[in-house]
């Protein structure tokens, strides 16, 4: 059985996302808000215009990458975790549409941060088989076993998550693939139930959307 508590002192430790949104005053927590509904319900980054706002949205976005909740690339939003803007291989669809998350762990907490259900269509990143999965909060269901996985040493402090520890955050489709890979490298390969890393992650991203 997986640590949960432990899980989430080490990813708070490497992407203190709440911590972060705890710095900003109202109007900034208001547009952080704003741009993951943009994202959910637009499936892309806003851009300067798409969000009413009283602030400037230069320095708004500057503010908001200088805590960690979002990432810049030219000044454009590329990541507002646990969003994408580019193609990362997990595909989230809901009422709204199709929208990118950032890795498999971030696929998952969709469905409880927004309380809607969700499909999220990716691939087993060791034997390139197609995964299904349908969620609606806490319920989830796939065809097959699909367990979600963590190297945690790919988390690298001179890169953002979302370019380090992100990228292998992922989906396996195979109980023995995954113990196989896990094998690997024990000590920093850990493994997950699709329950234990929804409990996980959601645990992580649901502080950013409770009021107060």
């Amino acid at each position: 059985m997986v640590d949960i508590a432990m899980a989430l002192q080490q990813l708070r430790s490497i992407l203190p996302l709440a911590a972060g949104q705890d710095q900003l005053c109202a109007a900034l927590r208001f547009t952080h808000l704003n741009i993951l509904h943009f994202f959910l319900e637009q499936g892309r980054a806003p851009a300067h215009g798409d969000i009413a706002d009283e602030l400037e949205w230069p320095a708004a976005l500057r503010q908001l990458e200088a805590v960690g909740l979002i990432v810049l690339d030219t000044g454009c939003i590329s990541t507002a975790y646990p969003f994408s803007a580019g193609d990362r291989g997990y595909h989230v669809t809901s009422v709204y549409g199709e929208v990118e998350a950032v890795c498999a762990f971030d696929a998952l907490a969709i469905s409880s941060m927004f309380r809607l259900p969700t499909r999220i269509d990716a691939t087993c990143r060791l034997s390139g088989k197609a995964i299904t999965i349908q969620q609606e909060g806490k319920k989830l269901e796939t065809d097959g076993t699909v367990i979600a996985a963590i190297d945690w040493s790919a988390a690298d402090n001179s890169q953002t998550c979302s370019a380090s520890l992100c990228s292998e955050m992922l989906f396996i489709g195979n109980p023995a693939l995954a113990g196989e890979w896990q094998a690997e490298h024990p000590a920093q390969r850990q493994l997950f139930t699709l329950q234990e890393a929804h409990s996980f992650i959601s645990e992580f991203f649901l502080p950013l959307v409770t009021p107060g």
